[in-house]
């Protein structure tokens, strides 16, 4: 980030990352972020991504949407193939008033009743 300071755009899919720590918090003009089948476990530190649009967190383990209610210019949001079960989790969504496509296709809590009315 530090070195690629306007930096708009980064897609590590298929990478080994352990979590949004690892990638640092100097991008702060990134507005797209491709993360999709990293291994990631949690969104915890996404918040140094200030500018995020459009995020592809496909198929990873992520549980939960709390960290991600916190981008506020989110636009699109991939969260396929993710492991999200409770219901609850979508009221974080909320937070992102700008989001325009969320997909959550292949997370258990599609399955669940209730997910219609909830989204």
């Amino acid at each position: 980030g530090e070195i690629l300071a306007s930096l708009e755009s980064l897609r590590l899919s298929d990478s080994i990352i352990g979590s949004f720590r690892d990638l640092g918090t100097s991008f702060r003009n990134l507005r797209i972020l491709y993360l999709a089948r990293c291994g990631l476990k949690e969104c915890q530190g996404i918040q140094a991504f200030e500018r995020l649009e459009e995020l592809n967190l496909g198929f990873n383990y992520i549980s939960e949407l709390f960290d991600v209610s916190f981008c506020d210019y989110l636009l699109v949001l991939d969260f396929e193939g993710n492991e999200v079960t409770d219901l609850d989790q979508l009221t974080y969504l909320n937070r992102c008033s700008s989001l325009e496509d969320l997909c959550l296709r292949g997370n258990p809590v599609v399955k669940k009743p209730g997910y219609f009315t909830a989204i």
